[in-house]
């Protein structure tokens, strides 16, 4: 357990090393990007002339605009933290052979699976903390824009945390045999199996729809925005005043 705890620390290390953190402020410019509509088209109160059901409808449709616009937005940083987890487990075998740190790693006693177990524990970690930086971002996003979060985000924060830590086993698993590459495209065609799958089993013809049924049995569940049923908007907001 020592072995695998000092393994997780240096793999940690060399992912933050591996200028991670720009792609966490990557990411935040593109949630900025994302967010931005929110600000430029500030939620005024109808114009006047407007009848009360169009009123209404305005009304809603503002209203919706801004918890839709953070949960989708949460959703890209999740996705982000999913892709990167995908990425960094298919590189890491191939990142240790060309920086020849391997030979010393595997020269003292350290078994295969505890460098693996080593290399993916700390592919969570990252993934952990950006998922939690992401929540602040956000929060503190929909404090400005008066939107609230209810406690299913545990259960969509939980839910993205799970899918990278299936989806990075799984390209690590690949980078032991197939190159880095094929690794992490492997690891990408499971994750999106199965949005393919519901085709499948809604499929007329006898022999896709049966196949679909096999790989219902074999996939596991994919990723899935949780977030929309997370956020919920407060008084429509006059950014003027």
């Amino acid at each position: 357990m020592t072995r695998i705890g000092v393994l997780t620390k240096n793999s940690f290390r060399s992912i933050l090393h591996a200028r991670s953190l720009y792609l966490w402020l990557l990411a935040i410019l593109l949630v900025a990007v994302r967010l931005l509509p929110l600000v430029l088209i500030p939620n005024r109160t109808p114009p006047p002339g407007m009848n009360a059901a169009a009123q209404a409808r305005m009304a809603e449709m503002i209203r919706n605009f801004r918890p839709n616009s953070i949960a989708g937005g949460f959703n890209e940083w999740s996705l982000f933290c999913i892709v990167f987890g995908i990425s960094v487990g298919a590189a890491a075998l191939s990142t240790e052979i060309t920086s020849k740190t391997i030979i010393t790693t595997l020269a003292r006693p350290v078994e295969r699976w505890e460098f693996l177990i080593g290399k993916w524990i700390a592919i969570q970690l990252f993934a952990l903390g950006s998922l939690a930086i992401g929540l602040g971002v956000f929060e503190a996003a929909g404090a400005y824009f008066d939107v609230t979060f209810s406690s299913v985000v545990w259960i969509a924060l939980a839910h993205a945390l799970v899918a990278t830590m299936l989806y990075s086993a799984l390209a690590l698993a690949f980078s032991t045999i197939v190159s880095t590459t094929l690794a992490g495209a492997l690891a990408v065609l499971v994750a999106f199996l199965p949005g393919l799958i519901i085709f499948l089993l809604n499929d007329m013809d006898s022999f896709r729809h049966a196949f679909g049924v096999v790989l219902d049995y074999v996939v596991p569940p994919g990723y899935s925005n949780l977030y929309t049923a997370a956020v919920f908007a407060g008084t429509t907001l006059d950014y003027k005043v």
